[in-house]
């Protein structure tokens, strides 16, 4: 039965992220009746490298049809993505649930908006016109806040110390949005509103 390896760029028992100078990245590994073979592309040719004796790791591992990270733990759990962390450590993780935006509890007063408000989609409830202020340094760039007004009072995005708002900064009406994208910690643009 044969296991193929497709073969990311680290190789056991070296220091992540090098492997032998004579391999090149993108090789492919066979192990066939428990013999290793390494192939490589060679002027658009597959070619066989002789004498290297190499354990494949960060690799892809196909086996009987199945996918799986050479290493891993062959049942890491539901709902996980593989991925890499901030310290360059590969692993799994929680996949975000549903994807997009989370909806975010309403909003019925004045206030500015805090770091726990950033890629949210927030109602805006209020008889009377509402303001939400943006300070900077709160928010990240790209960062993102859907703003709807969901009841009769306009709601105005005020620009808060430190940051500097561009657009058209009042609601359009109710169930109307305004989105609000975060180009630097302090520079943002405000898309669906009306001067």
């Amino acid at each position: 039965m044969a296991v193929t390896y497709y073969a990311g760029n680290r190789i056991a028992g070296l220091t992540a992220d090098t492997k032998p100078t004579n391999v090149l990245d993108g090789a492919l590994f066979f192990e066939l009746d428990e013999k290793k073979r390494v192939f490589e592309m060679i002027g658009g040719v597959w070619e066989e490298l002789i004498g290297e004796d190499i354990e494949v790791v960060n690799s892809i591992e196909i086996d009987e049809g199945k996918i799986r990270l050479v290493g891993d733990e062959e049942n890491p759990g539901n709902n996980k993505v593989y991925g890499t962390n901030a310290s360059g450590e590969r692993t799994w993780k929680d996949d975000p649930s549903g994807g997009g935006i989370e909806i975010s509890s309403e909003i019925t007063t004045s206030q500015p908006l805090t770091a726990a408000h950033a890629n949210k989609y927030i109602p805006v409830n209020s008889a009377t016109p509402i303001d939400i202020t943006i300070d900077g340094s709160v928010f990240a760039a790209n960062d993102q806040i859907v703003l709807e007004q969901t009841g009769n009072g306009v709601v105005t995005v005020v620009q808060g110390s430190g940051m500097a708002l561009n657009g058209d900064l009042n609601s359009m009406g109710q169930y109307k949005v305004l989105v609000i994208f975060f180009k630097s910690a302090t520079v943002a643009t405000v898309i669906g509103g009306e001067a």
